[in-house]
Formats: structure tokens, C-alpha cells, sequence
């Protein structure tokens, strides 16, 4: 059982450029900040290049460790990430994530949408997760309205 949010914004700049300074390690704590229960990315880390089947650590500010891996990164078009088994409490909810940012064209900027899929551990979790979702978008899409304002 599945739960989906998706947030978009429409960035200055080239496809190209947007990519390369969103899907950046150190763009992720300046721009996924606490909002409501939601943590802020105190820090990112990828293993090696940032290139499909790649490893990255997600820090929290809660203390949660995400342990992230590339499952396709098509510069400039799209970068999709999985993560699996989360520590809890978040870990009582979810099973596991999958999130995706797409980055098209848009005269001279660049639409952004990013969408993310939550794995429920179960059907009977879904009200909650239908719950949380509207605060999960917010949190999304106030990290796009930043890379919006500082581009």
C-alpha cells in the first residue's frame, strides 16, 4: 500500500544548471528545512560520483539516518532515489520510499516536479499516512520554493 506526494515549481536557469544544483549533496540541508513534525536534511553524502547505483546518507535533524540508493540518474532529465527500512518511529509506518525529480524545460527556466511514493507497512496504516501526506507535500514544496528564491 502506497501514499504519494508531489510538489513543482518552476526554476530560473537551464535545464542543466537547475539539475546540477539541485541534485547537488549540499543543496539538500540548505534547502529541506524543519517544517511542522517534518525534520530538516542536517546532511547528505554521496559514495562516490553521483551516477546510478550510487550510495547516499541522509542525515536528519532528528537523528535519522537514511541510507539512499540511485536507481536512475539521467542528467539533466531525472534523478530517482530509493530508501528502504527506515529507523524508527518513522520506520513503524513506512517500509520504504521512492522519490523522483524531474526537471523539463520551460522556455529559458526549468519545471521541477518531485514526487515521492511512501510504502505503508500495511493497508490498515493508510488513514495515517493519508494524514500525514498534506504535511509531507508542504515540506517538499517549501525546499522547491527556496531553490526558486535562490537561483
Amino acid at each position: 500500500m502506497k501514499v504519494h506526494a508531489k510538489a513543482e515549481a518552476t526554476i530560473p536557469g537551464t535545464r542543466e544548471a537547475v539539475f546540477e544544483r539541485l541534485t547537488a549533496d549540499e543543496a539538500l540541508s540548505r534547502l529541506c528545512l524543519r517544517r511542522g513534525p517534518f525534520a530538516a536534511i542536517q546532511h547528505a553524502e554521496t559514495h562516490g560520483m553521483l551516477e546510478t547505483g550510487a550510495r547516499r546518507t541522509v542525515t536528519m535533524s532528528d537523528g535519522m539516518v537514511l541510507e539512499e540508493t540511485i536507481v536512475d540518474l539521467t542528467r539533466p532529465e531525472r534523478h530517482v532515489y530509493e530508501w528502504r527500512d527506515p529507523p524508527l518511529p518513522l520506520g513503524a509506518l513506512i517500509r520504504g520510499a521512492r522519490g523522483s525529480w524531474t526537471f523539463r524545460e520551460a522556455g529559458a527556466d526549468t519545471r521541477v516536479t518531485w514526487s515521492y511514493a511512501l510504502e505503508l507497512r500495511s493497508a490498515w496504516l493508510r488513514p495515517l499516512g493519508a494524514l500525514l501526506v498534506p504535511g509531507f507535500r508542504g515540506w517538499m514544496q517549501a525546499a522547491l520554493d527556496r531553490a526558486r528564491a535562490e537561483a
